[in-house]
């Protein structure tokens, strides 16, 4: 046989057991209620009979309902959400599950107004005018309300139920209000909230911008600087509008030190290297001149370059005319020579000039190390002040913008109605409940009142309780029968125990004499050469070499089977076997 057939086989063994033990307690589940039968029928009567009592006497319940939904026309969004950008976004913008609405709509805080409403409405009603209302308890009055989302919406239907009619319909429309105002309550607080937070946030910055603004102007005007530098950092176009309305931006570039520093560095290297070459220059030609005369401000070179050419009109009209060598000709080069130093000698005059004028532009615009630096964090923290304030009444506008096009989010879209017809309850189920719930009431009525008996019924329990070894089962209905099993008993001891000649029977519990008497003449018949001594009492029966205990279901307590187990602890030779006469009981 190969191992998996033996797995198999092992595997079907024991869900056999496992299916054999079940039925076995069952079973004796079913002995118990038996035999408890008078508690279980008692128990069920009353029940049922209560049952029928409850559907006949029990109020009519009714019911009103009516339906909401929690998103408004433009989206999706619970409780209110509003969004804006900036500084103020995101304070209404958090989102709220539609479970998370239906436990807020089922707290106290919602609620409270509605039950106090109900009590003072239950006490127009009421007969009696002065019935004390004390007793009626939030806790026990919420659970007539019921909320339930519709699948796959957004859709609450919400329902109550009372027993007294002319309460249904007026608790219900007071409902419905009461919703509808909690959420416009919770808008408003959050468009309040939000409002509060900028318009604070707004007086705080425009303190805060105006300082910073006067600073960096108060400091600009102490060190000769503009309020801003020409390499604006982003959103410094915004302070310069506002401080210099109307100033195009060559203009607002002239009158800062940094770009007047660079262009007089910048003219004072030029200008040096003009003189530089106009001394090292022994012979200009017209070229030359013409290039050099185009310096900014030599008003004197348009009648240098038309004497000019008047002189070279003539000097090549005397040339053609006369010799080289002519006094004409020679005047008049003389003429072009003495007009080229005097315009050399001009120019070299200007741009010294220039050169000083550039060099005194260089020093006045030169700044303290440190002050460039200040000023540009000052103007930094200006334009980030005005930034800020800017953003914060953007939002403000928009928040004010959206609290005027925002409407109510919970729509109703069924008017608070009460049902014409009772919605329970039930007689006819009231009656099958009692029934069962009798029945079931009844059964472990049963089995608690078999359990504080204490008695034993079930020879696995007590064989579970106890460590000696079961060695047979004696059927106390079939005394007959009982031959052939002593008779193996009785084989076991002489066979195994050969130098055994006493065994001490030990009854326990309330066995019957005649059964004990039965017993002990079958089994001393069948034993030969072994006597047999009958006692309850252990002193003298750990005397003999073996000892069997004798122990009936139905006969027995819990315990009696403690007692027993603390005697066999002191047993210097433990009892190991014991035998069971079974009881159908």
């Amino acid at each position: 046989m190969t191992s998996d057939s033996k797995d198999s086989n092992e595997s079907s063994n024991q869900s056999s057991s496992e299916v054999y033990r079940e039925l076995v307690d069952i079973k004796e589940l079913f002995k118990s209620i038996f035999r408890q039968k008078i508690v279980c029928i008692s128990v069920f009567g009353v029940v049922t009979l209560y049952s029928f009592f409850s559907a006949i006497t029990r109020k009519p319940t009714w019911e009103g309902e009516f339906q909401v939904v929690l998103v408004d026309s433009s989206g999706t969004e619970l409780a209110g959400p509003t969004r804006f950008g900036g500084l103020g976004g995101g304070v209404l913008s958090g989102k709220r599950t539609i479970f998370t609405e239906m436990k807020i709509l089922e707290s106290p805080m919602v609620l409270l107004p509605v039950f106090n409403f109900y009590k003072d409405q239950k006490s127009l009603l009421s007969v009696n005018k002065e019935q004390d209302l004390s007793g009626i308890k939030y806790r026990k009055w919420i659970k007539k309300i019921r909320i339930k989302k519709e699948d796959d919406t957004s859709v609450l239907t919400v329902t109550y139920r009372d027993v007294e009619k002319g309460l249904v319909l007026p608790v219900i429309k007071k409902l419905a209000g009461t919703y509808q105002a909690y959420s416009g309550r919770d808008k408003k607080r959050g468009f309040a909230k939000t409002l509060k937070y900028l318009d604070e946030q707004i007086d705080i910055y425009k303190a805060k911008s105006e300082a910073s603004l006067s600073a960096s102007q108060i400091f600009g005007m102490e060190n000769d600087l503009s309020p801003l530098m020409p390499n604006e950092a982003p959103g410094d176009r915004d302070i310069r509008e506002y401080k210099f309305q109307g100033r195009t931006d060559s203009s607002f570039a002239e009158l800062n030190p940094e770009y007047q520093r660079l262009k007089a560095a910048w003219d004072v290297k030029r200008i040096e290297k003009q003189l530089k070459i106009l001394d090292a220059s022994k012979d200009i030609n017209e070229t030359s001149l013409y290039f050099i005369g185009q310096a900014r401000g030599l008003t004197e070179f348009g009648n240098f370059s038309s004497r000019l050419s008047k002189l070279d009109v003539m000097l090549a009209s005397y040339s053609s005319r006369f010799k080289p060598n002519d006094i004409a000709i020679r005047n008049v080069q003389r003429e072009r020579n003495i007009l080229i130093t005097e315009f050399i000698t001009s120019m070299r005059q200007y741009l010294e000039a220039k050169l000083f004028d550039a060099k005194s532009r260089l020093a006045s615009a030169e700044r303290p190390k440190g002050v460039l630096i200040k000023h540009r964090a000052l103007t930094r923290e200006a334009n980030r002040d005005v930034t800020i304030l800017a953003s914060l009444e953007s939002d403000r506008q928009r928040l004010l913008l959206d609290q005027a096009k925002e409407s109510a989010p919970w729509e109703l879209i069924s008017i608070p109605t009460m049902k014409d017809w009772q919605v329970g309850p039930s007689k006819r189920s009231t009656v099958y409940t009692g029934v069962i719930a009798g029945f079931v009431a009844g059964c472990a009525s049963a089995l608690a009142a078999d359990r504080l008996k204490g008695i034993l019924y079930s020879l696995n329990e007590i064989n579970s309780l106890i460590s000696p070894k079961l060695l047979a089962k004696l059927s106390a209905n079939a005394t007959r029968d009982w031959d052939e099993d002593i008779n193996l008993l009785a084989k076991y001891y002489e066979g195994s125990n050969k130098n055994v000649d006493s065994i001490s029977v030990i009854p326990v519990g309330n066995i019957s004499k005649k059964q004990i008497e039965l017993f002990s003449k079958k089994f001393s018949v069948s034993l030969k050469n072994t006597k047999l001594i009958v006692s309850e009492d252990f002193t003298n029966a750990v005397n003999s070499k073996k000892q069997l205990l004798l122990i009936g279901n139905g006969f027995v307590t819990r315990s009696e089977i403690k007692a027993l187990n603390q005697k066999l602890s002191l047993v210097q030779n433990p009892i190991t076997e014991w035998v069971a006469i079974e009881s159908d009981v």
